[in-house]
């Protein structure tokens, strides 16, 4: 991104969506994190697209807690899933260990009904 900005490049949502995918297929989901932070100070608001990489970062490296609270900032900014993010959160329910995350897992089910998704 550095050196984008050095010759005078602007990085876009692809831009920085390919970056935490990078970064999360490493491994490192706080790093994706970080990249998600460093985007919006940036000015780039995070799309549909972006927030699904993210979310898929954290459930194949099982940080449920992150991958579920990603999906309710996503919410709470109006950004609307698509059937790829329900099937991202959903994709991972056998491995949910908790109650909890199992009582996440069923909402975002309903809710992905609600949208009018079906399975």
């Amino acid at each position: 991104m550095e050196e984008m900005k050095e010759v005078g490049l602007s990085p876009n949502h692809r831009a920085w969506t390919i970056l935490i995918d990078i970064c999360g297929g490493s491994g490192n989901v706080e790093g994706a994190l970080q990249i998600l932070r460093a985007m919006r100070e940036a000015g780039i608001q995070p799309d549909v697209v972006t927030y699904t990489t993210i979310i898929k970062v954290c459930v194949e490296n099982k940080d449920f807690k992150s991958a579920f609270s990603l999906f309710a900032a996503m919410k709470r900014y109006q950004i609307k899933p698509n059937m790829v993010t329900y099937n991202t959160l959903l994709r991972a329910r056998s491995q949910y260990g908790s109650l909890q995350e199992v009582q996440q897992c069923l909402a975002i089910y309903q809710d992905m009904r609600k949208a009018g998704y079906v399975t």
